[in-house]
């Protein structure tokens, strides 16, 4: 992961207004995959009822967990072409979607 634009291939174009517009022109999305991938950001768990980059990231669960307390997660943003692969605190909000196998 984060050697190729897997990010912009699974994300759509800033102009649908899901994404805010890259800084840089040349990190836009194009949802090659079909995908569709929204910038739905985070809801933070310090700050109840806040949510934290939207229209800049997107944030998905994995059925992975790592411990009791951590659950692996996929991200990307308007910022990169990358899609990176982090760990996050069950407790935060991110996005769920269901692929079929």
């Amino acid at each position: 992961m984060g050697t190729s634009q897997e990010g912009g291939c699974m994300r759509e174009n800033s102009s649908y207004g899901h994404w805010a517009a890259p800084t840089n022109p040349a990190n836009e999305g194009n949802n090659y995959t079909g995908f569709t991938a929204l910038g739905a950001g985070a809801r933070n768990i310090t700050s109840p009822g806040y949510w934290t980059n939207f229209n800049t990231a997107a944030y998905l669960w994995t059925k992975t967990t790592s411990g009791t307390q951590y659950s692996y997660t996929y991200y990307m943003t308007n910022v990169t072409l990358y899609f990176s692969q982090g760990s996050q605190d069950k407790r935060w909000g991110l996005s769920v979607r269901c692929l079929k196998d």
